[in-house]
């Protein structure tokens, strides 16, 4: 996958800010893209200045009020009374984070390419006789978009947080990378799992 590449590149070029820039961008920033490309065959083109798009803000927008609207459905009345009070400017921002979403899915629909895709999987599940309409692609391009991105992106500043605070693991995760690469270059998604960290597997379990 090309995106590593580019992401560890711009990391580094942008090192000098890290101390002022907040760890968790970068994970969004590569979650993002990362889950984008393997949705829509193209990647959001974050990783290369290492800056947040306006799309990425919307789409922030849409997760924290899904979290909200999940809990205010236990208080029916409550629930209406604050769908009809959604401010418009908010209400602007969902739908233009959605219109992006059909927009992307439109796109991926009229390339031509043979490489392997969460969405080229929802169409050959559709032509194999599975009803869905493409309302229904839509929402569930958005919803793996939203549901997908975030919580990668939490688990990986989590992953950080531990690996940081625990200097035994980190070295000898330091140490297992390069003696399994030689270069960023070497790292792909065929030569990954030849790499044995299954402490990893561990932090993850604990931070999730």
């Amino acid at each position: 996958m090309w995106i590593w590449p580019k992401f560890s590149t711009a990391l580094r070029e942008y090192s000098a800010e890290l101390g002022t820039r907040q760890g968790e961008d970068t994970d969004d920033i590569h979650s993002f893209d990362t889950i984008a490309d393997l949705m829509f065959g193209e990647p959001l083109g974050l990783c290369e200045n290492m800056e947040y798009s306006d799309w990425l803000s919307q789409l922030f927008v849409s997760i924290w009020l899904a979290g909200a609207s999940r809990a205010l459905q236990y208080f029916p009345l409550l629930f209406r009374l604050a769908t009809m009070m959604i401010p418009k400017h908010i209400q602007e921002t969902i739908d233009s984070s959605y219109q992006n979403t059909v927009d992307k899915v439109n796109k991926r629909l009229a390339m031509k390419t043979e490489r392997p895709d969460m969405l080229g999987l929802m169409l050959k599940h559709k032509e194999e006789g599975a009803e869905m309409t493409m309302d229904e692609l839509y929402a569930n391009a958005d919803l793996l978009m939203i549901a997908g991105t975030e919580t990668t992106a939490t688990s990986l500043s989590g992953l950080t947080w531990y690996l940081l605070n625990n200097k035994p693991v980190l070295e000898r995760l330091t140490k297992e990378v390069r003696e399994a690469f030689n270069s960023i270059d070497d790292i792909t998604m065929e030569s990954l799992p030849r790499l044995i960290v299954s402490h990893l597997d561990t932090l993850f379990r604990v931070r999730s």
